[in-house]
């Protein structure tokens, strides 16, 4: 139904370019309002709401000052119309200029206030249209603006990144992997010399007086002797347990530590500056 509506009222202004007296002479054919109107009303209809906008404005401007008077407003209508639904697909500030400069265009044209329902699109046109007007220095914007390439443009704009919030995993990791380290580290020490320390208990005990006194062969001299030889096996079974783990521990810790000290750094340079490559339209330049 909207489109329907829309439809007659752009009819209506082309039967009505065709009946406003006015200096035709004075446009060429590719100006022509009531060529622009229509070429505009079947873009619209077609869904191509960038280019009917285009369109549209290009009719209004073609316009001679008797026909802005009595048909312009219908046609701002339509071209505000299209212009809001780009903004609110493409979020483009350009669009937003686009609408401003044309709502101030036909307020000087008619020299009074828009009426209610134009006036109702400084909604969405004001917020932007002001803060775009506002001058920057070199040192606020110290990169070139953005240069057109037909429909879209690259803006590749360097800015100061927000502040982000502390990031709590690289303390944790850090402090973790020192733990590790420093258990891995304790294992290490205290399995590296069982083994050694129960082969000296045996070769001390052997030397006892008390060993020496035994017959070789005797049943309990074999028992003696195995006894240790046991205690030995014993303690290098728990030495390399004690030293594997420990092991273990040291590696994941040092990984560990890495990690933290390696996504803190980025943190910390993520926070400066940041640059990103964002497309928008250029496909306004009426």
């Amino acid at each position: 139904m909207t489109g329907s509506r829309h439809g007659c009222r752009i009819a209506l202004v082309v039967a009505g370019l065709v009946l406003v007296p006015g200096p035709a002479a004075a446009r060429g054919p590719a100006d022509d309002a009531t060529e622009l109107a229509v070429q505009a009303d079947a873009a619209h209809e077609a869904g191509r709401v960038v280019e009917a906008a285009d369109f549209y404005v290009r009719a209004y401007r073609a316009m001679t000052p008797d026909e802005k008077s009595a048909l312009g407003e219908v046609l701002v209508v339509a071209a505000l119309d299209d212009l809001h639904a780009v903004f609110v697909a493409t979020s483009d500030p350009a669009v937003q200029r686009t609408a401003a400069e044309l709502l101030d265009e036909y307020e000087r044209d008619t020299g009074q206030p828009a009426p209610e329902g134009l006036a109702a699109h400084r909604a969405w046109i004001l917020p932007h249209a002001e803060s775009a007007s506002e001058p920057t220095s070199v040192a606020d914007d110290p990169l070139p603006r953005p240069i057109a390439d037909g429909d879209e443009v690259l803006d590749r704009e360097t800015r100061r990144g927000p502040p982000r919030d502390r990031d709590r995993v690289p303390p944790i990791a850090i402090g973790s992997g020192v733990v590790a380290i420093l258990g891995g580290a304790a294992l290490v020490g205290v399995g590296a010399p069982l083994a050694r320390r129960a082969e000296r208990a045996r070769e001390g005990a052997l030397a006892d007086p008390r060993y020496l006194a035994l017959q070789p062969g005797d049943a309990e001299t074999i028992a003696y002797v195995e006894g240790w030889n046991d205690y030995v096996r014993h303690e290098r079974v728990r030495m390399r347990a004690f030293v594997g783990v420990g092991a273990v521990l040291l590696a994941a810790g040092v990984g560990v530590v890495s990690y933290g000290v390696v996504r803190l750094v980025r943190h910390r340079r993520g926070g400066g500056e940041t640059a990103r490559v964002r497309p928008i339209a250029g496909g306004f330049r009426f």
